[in-house]
């Protein structure tokens, strides 16, 4: 396997970062980078904060809580799809059973959630 390397330079509140990434990452990290210069420019135009140092602190902080928040929505939405899941499994098992499906060889279905 190769290891195609690329550096990239980034600019991020308006300084440069050179950074050596894959060739196949180069847009997402681009991307990523963009995102925080976003983030931190409208900090720092908010002016309440004007070091890099603070700015950069208040961005990191802000999206460790949108990531965190994300984390807890998609466990939730997990836990209710896994939920409707063993209900449906439920109600499917109940039907089958007061049908007597003949062409059915047993009586229930199995249902394996794997978190992986």
């Amino acid at each position: 396997m190769v290891n195609n390397m690329k550096n990239l330079t980034l600019k991020i509140l308006g300084r440069e970062y050179q950074i050596a990434c894959p060739s196949e990452c180069e847009a997402e990290l681009q991307n990523a980078a963009n995102y925080l210069d976003q983030k931190m420019v409208a900090i720092r135009n908010n002016g309440r904060i004007i070091s890099f140092e603070g700015i950069l602190v208040t961005v990191a902080i802000n999206l460790s809580y949108e990531l965190l928040q994300q984390n807890v929505k998609q466990s939730t939405e997990t836990e209710n799809l896994v939920a409707n899941l063993m209900l449906l499994e439920k109600k499917l098992n109940t039907v089958l059973q007061d049908n007597s499906l003949k062409s059915y060889s047993g009586n229930s279905l199995e249902f394996e959630y794997n978190d992986n």
